[in-house]
């Protein structure tokens, strides 16, 4: 798991491991977004694309970090 704050939100990465047969593991992520500040916290979750995969749990992190600041780039703008 890694935490980033990113423009008034925080956004949590999980990496997710799942079998690849003979090729070994191979990871998904699963990520929320949390925005700081109002009365009840906004929790949004988002997962990899399906039959997107990662050859380690840190590639999957990173990306999930990635697609987690697209993403609150577009909450934010959303809510302005």
């Amino acid at each position: 798991m890694k935490s980033v704050m990113y423009r008034g939100t925080t956004i949590t990465a999980h990496a997710v491991e799942v079998g690849g047969g003979s090729t070994g593991f191979q990871y998904r992520y699963r990520g929320e977004i949390q925005r700081i500040g109002g009365d009840s916290p906004q929790i949004s979750e988002f997962e990899s694309p399906v039959g997107k995969y990662f050859a380690n749990a840190s590639a999957a992190l990173e990306q999930c970090l990635v697609d987690g600041r697209a993403l609150a780039d577009t909450l934010v703008a959303d809510s302005a």
